[in-house]
């Protein structure tokens, strides 16, 4: 939308249109906020853009795009966004070649081919390579499963990502295979994570070599270009937008935290969230005002080193690939067989001697060129050196001069492609630096040592309220993968502190709480019975079984199927074994039951994931079967010492889809609490907890019904009634403390009256649980929920 006019306000402004930054956007836009993506550039997409010469089109930077096999991590996000369907992808038949010191070998493009190839190269390492395989897709699982997948609840202590926090890469390796050469095989990638794997972190490392060798290498057709101006296209269909030319001068803040941006031509929009895609130094150092940069992050961040830049050699030939030896899509080359070495002489600028990757595109996208000609991209790893302080005549001389350097090297590979070169181009780190604004022209942020890695990097929320970060210098590093995860991942930290305006369904990018199932209505035959009566306290002033006593009547229930099926299955009882601790439930009242009334429990038991299991329960009249209630009922099984443990045997072990999200309003906990307009105070007492004085569940209940009644005690007591309750635990509280209940109301999607009410601790404001309730209410609103309404 270039030169088109600015909003004047939106809900978010990206600064910086790289694939994370699109993510960003994207998503957001999914979730109902107004996006505004601003790019310096005259095209979108950062790295992953494109350019045209006599003909010839070059892709900036997209070698290869892993992560789309079925199933895979990128594909899956892809087409959640609709940005698949907009795709043109192809499915290398192979990897990539390898040239190392005595070995030149061609690796097919699956995991079994590869394992078998290498296998059939280095018998005696058979067993470890199969091993390490097997073990770096656990790894990486481990490492990017909490992001998106919403059923990953491995404990932290137990997930491989932990063990290999501050390990390298070699580290991780080296346990599997020790032959010389075959390391110096695997390693070959290591120019897309930008160290050799004795100093690169194994957790991104994994992510990287994981993606190109387990999970398919596949060409987008028009490349990273394409899938940039798809991630735009859908990004305009959901109503957001995209300014090219666009660039940000600065950030502007307010006593409150960002209040919009302002652009080099002196336009400002107003947004209350801002996302910045830019280099965090010069977000930090050059966007925002020097006052709200503290000195210990200004230390920081020149402490913290920035990775390699890159020399790109584009290519137009005047024949075929394939004609000048040119065989595979992608080939490496290791004239040291050493990546350690490599890494040295690439940051001492011997190129004449340095690792180096070339990628032809006869195969997989012959419309790059004009027919019977082709395409080339030469890559290595260099230092930024002082390329960016270069005076203009003196940059274009050392240009020219290393660009006929680099050609004479690839000409000795390839003596055919001498005298056929009709378009040639030099990518040096000062390019990488005007199109990117990457401090230093770094291609991947911050190095990816295990000092610099994971926690020890820059985290998605800046110290400055309302900003976030996202892209190669964050969390999840650099590469076409990396910076969509960095996306999701700024896309969580935003949702955690602004609500979504409207819900989608985003469970499957990991942006949402654990959904619970839906609540069951057809009896199982696999059920546990609990008969029972309704005595004179479980009913409220009308004779009928008030929410509270549900929730009693059905713990019971739970406390009754537990020790049956211990019984069943021979094991000791549970309830003495482990803590059994109710994580989430979602209750529907569905009728109503009176005094001296007899009814009967219901659960089923079912096991959502490995950690999680659920109690799906039902309330109904003994003899009719007419349901009173209905309840989804998410439960974790804790050692005494507080470790989850494993779902016990008895549980049926069935995949539940589907999710609990009926009310259509965003999910639980809450983002932010500005919409609550009531508070009434509470103090925990003896009859309110167990037998080691925490608090029952069923406690907070009763504390938001009285809220609800001290808030609507000028209402007719029949005007209103509670008739669902989605509560997500989140604290426990014990005897004696003091909290406070917190009210506010709005319509769902559906037109029902919902409250949200959040219980916090008086003394440190910790929240403690989070409920959305449905009310049933008479034709007149009460004054007091009309009040909060208008809010």
């Amino acid at each position: 939308m270039r030169g088109q006019a600015l909003p004047q306000r939106v809900d978010v402004a990206v600064v910086g249109s790289g694939l994370a930054g699109l993510c960003c956007a994207l998503e957001l836009s999914r979730q109902g906020f107004s996006v505004c993506v601003l790019e310096q550039h005259s095209k979108p997409g950062g790295c992953a853009h494109g350019f045209r010469r006599k003909g010839f089109r070059f892709d900036a930077s997209l070698h290869h795009l892993g992560g789309l096999d079925q199933g895979a991590a990128i594909r899956d996000l892809l087409g959640r966004f609709g940005v698949l369907p907009l795709l043109d992808l192809y499915r290398r038949p192979e990897l990539f070649r390898v040239e190392v010191p005595g070995l030149d070998i061609l690796l097919p493009n699956d995991t079994a081919g590869i394992v078998r190839e290498l296998a059939r190269a280095f018998p005696s390492q058979r067993e470890g390579i199969a091993e390490l395989f097997r073990h770096l897709r656990l790894v990486k699982h481990h490492t990017i499963g909490p992001w998106i997948d919403p059923d990953f609840d491995l404990p932290p202590q137990e997930r491989l990502s932990a063990r290999y926090q501050r390990a390298t890469l070699q580290e991780l390796v080296e346990p599997f295979i020790d032959d010389p050469q075959l390391l110096a095989l695997f390693a070959q990638p290591w120019m897309y994570v930008g160290l050799p794997p004795s100093q690169a972190t194994a957790l991104f490392s994994t992510c990287v070599f994981g993606s190109t060798y387990m999970e398919g290498a596949w060409h987008l057709r028009g490349g990273g270009e394409a899938l940039s101006l798809a991630m735009v296209q859908r990004l305009e269909a959901l109503g957001g937008s995209c300014h090219t030319r666009a660039a940000v001068a600065r950030i502007l803040v307010d006593d409150d935290g960002v209040s919009g941006v302002e652009l080099e031509d002196g336009r400002r929009m107003q947004a209350r969230v801002v996302i910045s895609n830019a280099d965090p130094l010069q977000t930090y150092l050059r966007l925002l005002p020097p006052e709200r940069v503290s000195r210990i992050l200004r230390l920081r961040l020149e402490r913290m080193r920035p990775s390699l830049s890159l020399y790109t050699l584009y290519l137009g030939i005047d024949r075929l690939p394939s004609a000048v030896g040119i065989e595979h899509d992608e080939l490496f080359v290791s004239p040291s067989g050493s990546a350690d070495l490599a890494w040295e002489r690439a940051r001492a600028h011997e190129i004449h001697h340095t690792d180096w990757a070339v990628a032809s595109y006869e195969h997989s996208d012959p419309g790059m060129a004009p027919p019977g000609c082709g395409v080339l991209s030469f890559t290595e790893l260099t230092p930024a050196g002082d390329w960016l302080d270069l005076a203009p005549e003196a940059y274009r001389a050392r240009k020219a001069r290393v660009q006929r350097q680099l050609l004479a090297k690839y000409c000795r590979r390839f003596p055919g492609l001498e005298g056929c070169v009709v378009v040639q181009e030099l990518a040096t780190p000062r390019t990488l630096w005007r199109y990117t604004r990457n401090s230093h022209g770094a291609v991947y942020g911050f190095e990816q040592t295990p000092d610099q890695a994971g926690p020890q990097r820059l985290g998605n929320r800046a110290p400055v309220a309302g900003l976030y970060l996202t892209g190669s210098w964050t969390w999840a590093g650099g590469g076409y993968e990396g910076a969509l995860m960095s996306g999701l991942q700024t896309c969580a930290a935003v949702l955690a502190q602004h609500p979504a305006p409207r819900a989608q369904p985003a469970q499957r990018l990991g942006l949402a709480p654990h959904e619970l199932p839906p609540i069951p209505t057809p009896p199982a035959d696999d059920e546990h019975r609990l008969p029972l009566t309704v005595f004179s306290d479980a009913v409220d002033g009308r004779g009928l079984v008030d929410a509270c006593s549900v929730l009693r009547f059905m713990d019971r229930g739970r406390v009754e199927a537990c020790e049956a099926t211990c019984e069943d299955t021979a094991q000791d009882s549970w309830l003495t074994r482990y803590v059994v601790n109710v994580y989430r439930l979602d209750l529907r009242l569905v009728g109503q039951a009176r005094l001296g009334q007899r009814l009967e429990v219901r659960s089923e038991l079912r096991r959502s994931s490995s950690h999680r299991a659920v109690f799906q329960q039902r309330i109904v009249a003994a003899g009719s079967d007419r349901a009173v209630a209905e309840a989804a009922v998410e439960v974790t099984f804790q050692e005494p010492a507080g470790g989850l443990v494993p779902v016990p045997e008895g549980f049926k072990d069935a995949e539940i889809t589907g999710g609990a999200g009926h009310h259509g309003l965003p999910p639980i906990p809450f983002s932010q609490q500005a919409h609550f307009g009531f508070t009434h105070s509470v103090r925990v007492y003896y009859e309110d907890t167990d037998a080691q004085g925490i608090s029952y569940h069923v406690t907070y209940l009763r504390f938001c019904e009285q809220a609800l009644q001290e808030l609507l005690r000028d209402a007719e007591p029949d005007s209103w009634r509670l008739k669902r309750a989605d509560m997500r635990y989140l604290k426990a509280t014990s005897l004696g403390d003091r909290l406070q209940v917190r009210v506010g109301a709005r319509r769902a999607p559906s037109g029902e009256l919902a409250v949200d009410l959040r219980v916090v601790r008086a003394d440190d404001g910790v929240v403690v649980v989070d409920v959305i309730g449905l009310l049933e209410a008479g034709e007149s609103l009460p004054p007091a929920l009309a009040a909060l309404l208008e809010r």
